[in-house]
């Protein structure tokens, strides 16, 4: 019988998660490597997009992005401490 849980720590997941959540850290280590390399790319974004907004219509739309990032950022993390998030195979982080 195949066990459903990986080999992967929760425990280094939620630490991966709070230090380098923002980046998609804990994605790829979890082996999520495609959805870790999105997360970047919204990072970076929010990074770069002030100064190009700002200047053609202001911050509102900024801040959106700002909250889709720290709305996914936390489900992440909820999803990690109730040990329901599942590897790139589909077993549960849980242990």
């Amino acid at each position: 019988m195949e066990s459903t849980n990986t080999p992967k720590s929760k425990f280094v997941m939620i630490i991966l998660c709070i230090f380098g959540g923002y980046l998609g850290i804990h994605r790829a280590y979890a082996g999520k490597s495609k959805t870790g390399l999105l997360m970047i790319i919204v990072e970076i974004l929010c990074l770069i997009l002030p100064f190009v907004l700002i200047k053609i219509s202001g911050i509102s739309q900024f801040i959106y992005l700002i909250y889709a990032s720290l709305i996914w950022w936390i489900i992440d993390l909820i999803v990690i401490i109730a040990g329901k998030f599942k590897d790139s195979t589909g077993k549960a982080i849980n242990k």
